[in-house]
């Protein structure tokens, strides 16, 4: 060990001063970072493009479905597939009132109303004995 346990960090930097061996100052050492530098312009190729035949097929807009009111439960309407609360908005329409066999819907240049077409036998009520 040194006589004091900072010697060898002296010594380490000393020996780090030196000179190294081996290196030469007409070297030219290349910069190791890579910079965007203007390119210097190539022969122009000219390629000639195939034309290609694009069939055109004409898109139909979606088919608006006319709203049908399905079902009528517990102050919610069941309108073309979709459960919905008073309030709720269907199409820019906003649910505004129910009735017991339709609903109104309101925007803000129309009120429409939605009413129950057929009753359904698939819903049978059975009323259970207490």
């Amino acid at each position: 060990m040194h006589a004091n346990s900072l010697d060898w960090i002296t010594k380490t930097v000393d020996d780090m001063k030196l000179r190294r061996k081996g290196m030469d100052k007409n070297i030219e050492i290349s910069d190791p970072f890579i910079y965007n530098r203007k390119k210097t312009p190539k022969a122009k190729v000219t390629v000639k493009k195939e034309k290609k035949i694009v069939k055109k097929t004409s898109i139909k807009p979606k088919e608006i479905t006319p709203l049908t009111l399905q079902a009528l439960l517990n102050n919610r309407a069941k309108i073309s597939g979709k459960w919905y609360k008073k309030g709720d908005r269907i199409r820019g329409l906003k649910l505004l009132h129910f009735s017991q066999n339709s609903v109104t819907l309101k925007s803000a240049s129309k009120e429409d109303r939605l009413i129950l077409k057929k009753k359904t036998n698939k819903i049978r009520l059975i009323k259970l004995r207490n």
